[in-house]
């Protein structure tokens, strides 16, 4: 799950939180993905979240209710994510979503420089990304 953060007027930030479907992933992403370059010049920063409570104590409210349903879909997509199709050297089962995380692409102000800087910046990333194989989206 990706989690980009926006500012009060809706436009993204550069930054995002990403959450794996197992731990070491997370240390396979610090490993990697720091210091990396997303294109010349724009390094990526990442690292690993630390989560603290906010206040006094946990506010109890907050918590997403498990139902039966939201159990059994986050065990089919937990499933999902961790199968393994041998004709698929990608791992993924046939048909599934094939997702590469981007980070760290642009800088907010490039928008406000560029009317159309989010149609380029889309046009371009997918022209790339089609150099690897058929986007769906």
């Amino acid at each position: 799950r990706i989690k980009l953060y926006r500012d009060d007027h809706g436009f993204a930030k550069g930054d995002a939180s990403v959450c794996y479907a197992m731990e070491e992933s997370v240390e396979l992403a610090l490993q990697i993905l720091d210091g990396g370059q997303i294109r010349p010049g724009v390094y990526l920063k990442v690292k690993q979240a630390v989560f603290e409570i906010k206040g006094d104590k946990l506010d109890s409210s907050k918590r997403l209710k498990l139902t039966d349903s939201r159990v059994k879909v986050a065990k089919a997509a937990t499933k999902q994510a961790l199968s393994w199709n041998e004709a698929d050297d990608i791992g993924a089962i046939k048909g599934s979503l094939k997702i590469v995380v981007i980070e760290n692409m642009f800088d907010p102000s490039e928008f406000n420089d560029n009317p159309n800087f989010g149609d380029d910046l889309e046009a371009d990333l997918a022209l790339e990304c089609q150099k690897i194989g058929p986007l769906e989206k």
